[in-house]
């Protein structure tokens, strides 16, 4: 794989993965598409890209918008547990557990809910382009995507936990018109 072409969130040179790798990961989009900015350079088209998610949990306060082909976002697994089953699972079996969080790597979706917004816009990772042709060979692979905690969905439940409503929404791919 050529290393011009391999992206590693912590070693990119523009802001914090930690506090917002949404916005880490769309300057790396910004720098693929002006690096690959040419439809056929040399009749090898483009290349694409890589980009990796090292283990550790990031906080993603921007959306990632995905308007380019041959992409891999990846991590290095995550695993069974997550927040979600954590939380539906009582106390009292918990301590039995050989882990209680998710481990690998983890996206801790913080994204500001709208009232009355689109579902794309509680999307983390939201795929979209217009024209043609449309986006193609875009893969997500080994990361845990965490929307974090439910909210109460109105229906009197005392446990918003097992809601399993937040606004959130882990990939969103727009529908080509």
């Amino acid at each position: 794989m050529s290393e011009k072409n391999f992206y590693d969130v912590t070693k990119w040179g523009s802001g914090n993965p930690h506090q917002d790798i949404g916005a880490v990961i769309n300057s790396i989009i910004a720098d693929i598409k002006n690096r690959q900015a040419e439809v056929d350079k040399d009749e090898g088209g483009k290349p694409g890209a890589v980009i990796y998610i090292p283990v550790g949990d990031y906080r993603l306060a921007t959306q990632v918008v995905i308007d380019i082909s041959y992409l891999k976002i990846m991590g290095s697994g995550h695993g069974f547990t997550s927040s979600s089953i954590r939380f539906n699972t009582p106390e009292d079996e918990l301590k039995g557990w050989h882990e209680i969080w998710p481990g690998g790597s983890r996206i801790l979706v913080d994204l500001p809910l709208t009232a009355g917004g689109e579902e794309s816009d509680g999307a983390a990772f939201y795929v979209k382009r217009e024209g043609s042709p449309r986006v193609s060979s875009v893969e997500f692979m080994n990361f845990c995507i965490d929307g974090l905690h439910f909210l109460d969905d109105g229906t009197g439940r005392t446990d918003a936990e097992n809601t399993y409503k937040n606004g959130k929404t882990g990939i969103h791919a727009k529908r080509p018109v």
